[in-house]
């Protein structure tokens, strides 16, 4: 089946590597190994202190294959540049600086995000396209690093909405949800579901993958940064009687 297998590849080069150029080896090198152990993986190769080379595939082996300047691989979808911990496994203490679970499901989730988002657009990523889909990347990995420390995916917090019934009706957010629940149901998180049925509602407990999958919409255009659509909380001992709605 491998020898069917379309090879599915978007590829970017930064302008300021614009003289230098990919290597095919390289990116399937990281394919074959996903393929292979059926897992994302991601691979980084770089020429001194001219570029970084990586290669994101996810386990059916579609590859986003891009060329950045020197460093910019660990601050790709994380704004510290933490990444590179989590996901090549460098710290500034050989390894021995611990990385909290919360930042690893953070970065993980930012790059599989990068990755569907530029193999959506087809074959070349475009420097605009690159701009934009890394803030959408850089932001989900804010969202889901603050969401509160649990005891595993079946720990259950609260989602908040931050608007009511009136604000609700004159979002564009929650329009294009709405619109997205009407074309498909069954594509749309479910805590998004019940606020869509119930404007009114003002919380409602969530898992993580609850969480993810609602957070996944930051990259909607009516998403706005600066105030969205939802946060997530510790549940309360009041919360914890209550019916989830106010």
């Amino acid at each position: 089946m491998d020898i069917l297998r379309e090879r599915v590849t978007c590829t970017y080069i930064h302008g300021l590597c614009s003289t230098y150029s990919l290597d095919p080896d390289f990116a399937d090198g990281v394919r074959q190994e996903a393929v292979e152990k059926h897992e994302w993986k991601v691979g980084r190769r770089k020429d001194g202190y001219k570029y970084d080379e990586i290669a994101i595939s996810d386990p059916y082996g579609r590859v986003l294959h891009m060329l950045l300047p020197f460093k910019r691989a660990g601050r790709l979808v994380e704004p510290t540049g933490s990444a590179s911990s989590v996901v090549w496994g460098w710290t500034k203490m050989d390894n021995r600086t611990s990385v909290s679970s919360r930042r690893v499901a953070a970065v993980w989730i930012a790059i599989k995000k990068l990755h569907l988002l530029s193999l959506d657009v087809g074959e070349e990523l475009s420097g605009a396209d690159f701009l934009k889909f890394t803030e959408i990347c850089r932001s989900l990995f804010l969202h889901r690093n603050d969401v509160p420390a649990g005891a595993g995916s079946m720990e259950i917090l609260k989602m908040r909405f931050r608007d009511d019934k009136v604000k609700m009706l004159k979002s564009p957010f929650w329009s294009e949800v709405k619109s997205l629940y009407e074309e498909d149901p069954e594509s749309v998180p479910v805590p998004l579901v019940m606020k869509i049925k119930k404007p009114q509602l003002a919380w409602v407990r969530v898992c993580i993958k609850d969480i993810e999958e609602s957070y996944d919409y930051v990259s909607l255009g009516s998403w706005t940064p600066n105030h969205p659509p939802f946060s997530i909380e510790e549940m309360t001992r009041n919360n914890n009687r209550d019916a989830g709605c106010s």
